[in-house]
């Protein structure tokens, strides 16, 4: 089929003057319309269109796994790295087009689209993903780096959160607040990285000589919402409880307190409290929680230079980023009321 410029604006539901501008290569156009026009053209094999050849647009493209939704349509990590991203991109000559996969549907055909849009590497924001997700990716023959999941059996670049720096980190505190009853908060939904978290955790409390503490172990549902549901019922159950609770992230503690106030604890007179992610959530929580701190816009910055590097093929093997955490002090844990014996 013979396509004219009128169709690729019918296509695209833009003006025929707005593609004349791009298939002329001349400006008066945003430079996403401009993207998008020549993404059709090459995607319909009508480059003919083309009057003078236009200057080689290099497209990164950020993928956003979904295998559930159940974090990632919580999570506050795209939006606060899609800017560093973006910015770092721009600094090395490339753009970022979003690209979003969904686990509940065919991959093959997410695959092949990704395929047509003949990216020069892909970021993967993998919070969801697990090992067996990985596969089809390599179909594409594209350079790729893994985002928020480490997959250490996986031969692929990555950077991910030091779990086990910050879960160490949030043990310490507790201990060195004199807390030796200390429970676990976990997500009844599964993702690699809490259960990292949950297995690093425990490892710390062991180094302090903390141990049986897994008998403090609650399962609760995901967001805040659920996660308050499910405590606030294990809280109806009287249900021994330890003198400080650690979440997997920071809507786990924030629903875990709304349960605890409602029946009558003090946080952290009574309980204490800490989280994980250092979530805008954290400041509006009466008290602000105490969590461990990850420096989201590093995240972008560091995936993107790891891709640029892979694509200019600059090192052989693959590189395994941690991104180190913070402590971050707030209002969610003291001292317990009497030290156990």
């Amino acid at each position: 089929m013979i396509y004219t410029a009128k169709d690729i604006a019918n296509l695209l539901k833009i003006s025929p003057a707005a593609v004349s501008l791009v298939i002329n290569n001349r400006q008066g156009i945003s430079e996403a319309t401009r993207i998008a026009v020549f993404e059709k053209i090459s995607e319909l094999g009508c480059d003919y269109l083309l009057k003078k050849k236009p200057v080689k647009i290099d497209t990164i493209g950020f993928v956003v796994y979904k295998r559930h939704g159940n974090i990632i349509d919580q999570s506050p990590f795209f939006s606060l790295m899609i800017e560093s991203i973006e910015t770092s991109s721009r600094k090395h000559g490339y753009r970022i087009v979003l690209i979003y996969i969904d686990k509940a549907n065919r991959i093959s055909e997410q695959i092949d689209y990704i395929q047509s849009l003949h990216c020069s590497g892909l970021i993967i924001f993998a919070t969801e993903m697990l090992n067996e997700d990985i596969s089809p990716f390599y179909d594409l023959d594209l350079p790729f780096v893994i985002l928020d999941n480490y997959f250490p059996d996986t031969l692929a670049d990555s950077v991910a959160i030091n779990n086990e720096q910050g879960t160490y980190q949030a043990a310490k505190y507790l201990y060195d607040n004199g807390h030796r009853k200390i429970g676990y908060l976990q997500s009844k939904t599964y993702l690699t990285s809490f259960s990292e978290r949950k297995q690093f955790f425990f490892s710390a409390l062991r180094k302090f000589k903390v141990i049986g503490m897994e008998r403090y172990i609650f399962h609760v549902g995901y967001p805040e919402d659920n996660a308050y549901l499910d405590f606030k019922e294990i809280l109806d159950s009287d249900t021994e409880l330890p003198t400080a609770l650690f979440a997997d992230n920071d809507l786990i503690a924030f629903g875990a307190i709304k349960a605890l106030k409602e029946k009558g604890y003090r946080v952290p007179e009574d309980i204490s409290v800490i989280g994980f992610d250092d979530r805008p959530i954290c400041v509006t929580s009466e008290p602000n929680i105490t969590t461990i701190n990850v420096p989201k816009a590093m995240f972008g910055a560091l995936a993107v230079d790891t891709l640029i590097n892979r694509i200019n093929k600059n090192y052989d093997g693959y590189i395994k980023i941690e991104i180190g955490t913070e402590l971050v002090v707030r209002d969610s844990v003291t001292k317990p009321k009497s030290l156990p014996l």
